[in-house]
């Protein structure tokens, strides 16, 4: 029987070649390994490899696709395993999980759906997404959101984030967290005039504000306003939270 091979223990830049030279299913597979190794693959700056995240909370898939479509792979969530041979056992997040693995894609049996779903998804999201629409984003906290400093445009829908997350969310911005961000929109029923302010202001009084970061270098505009309604013409409009700095230095362009 051969030997683990080192692979933590490889000179750092040999290490990161190796990591460059994998495609998105042996970056993911690798990263489920140990938390060191997932630690690793992000220290090594693989952002510039832009790639689309494709969430299915219904089917609990997720899909990540290389930007030419060429390289994808997918990963399952299911109930039972009993009905499949031999799986393989591994950690994820410290849980023994059973697991089957694909040339482009893995199959992982959960206790817990929801649980499992999310756990897979934090070493795929973390690392690389440059756009995020998420249209059913209930499960998509601020803590989420604060990771996303590598992402240019970030739409989520159904929202449970408040006032106060986007009141961090800003501040975060303003101190140079989300260097690549140019347009961020969020639908939620949280967000709300009768809030914890956002920057120190009421929400009505954030429409059409011009913000910039502390250095100067960025400004965006700020707009406010209710999203459409659901199919029962009586639950209240999701209000709708818009970010643009879409224009670069000189001003935003306003929402898309």
């Amino acid at each position: 029987m051969s030997s683990p091979f080192p692979l933590l223990r490889l000179p750092r830049l040999v290490l990161c070649e190796v990591f460059k030279s994998l495609n998105i299913g042996e970056k993911i597979k690798l990263s489920f390994c140990s938390k060191k190794i997932s630690i690793q693959i992000n220290n090594a700056r693989l952002y510039s490899q832009k790639v689309t995240v494709d969430l299915d909370m219904f089917h609990q898939i997720i899909k990540v696709l290389s930007e030419n479509k060429n390289d994808t792979f997918e990963i399952f969530n299911c109930w039972n395993y009993e009905i499949c041979n031999k799986p393989n056992s591994i950690k994820i997040e410290g849980r023994a999980v059973s697991v089957i693995f694909y040339n482009k894609a893995i199959n992982a049996f959960w206790k817990n759906h929801q649980k499992g779903f999310l756990s897979v998804l934090r070493p795929v999201f973390t690392s690389w997404p440059q756009k995020i629409y998420i249209m059913s984003s209930a499960w998509f906290t601020l803590k989420y959101l604060l990771t996303c400093t590598t992402c240019t445009r970030i739409t989520l829908g159904g929202s449970l984030l408040e006032n106060h997350d986007l009141d961090e969310t800003l501040w975060k911005w303003q101190t140079g967290g989300f260097p690549n961000l140019e347009f961020m929109k969020i639908h939620g029923r949280n967000i709300t005039n009768n809030g914890t302010t956002i920057l120190g202001m009421k929400l009505r009084e954030l429409d059409r504000l011009v913000i910039q970061t502390n250095d100067g270098s960025k400004k965006a505009t700020i707009k406010t306003g209710y999203g459409q309604a659901g199919v029962d013409a009586s639950q209240e409009a999701p209000f709708a939270f818009y970010f643009d700095c879409s224009s670069g230095p000189d001003g935003p362009s306003g929402p898309q």
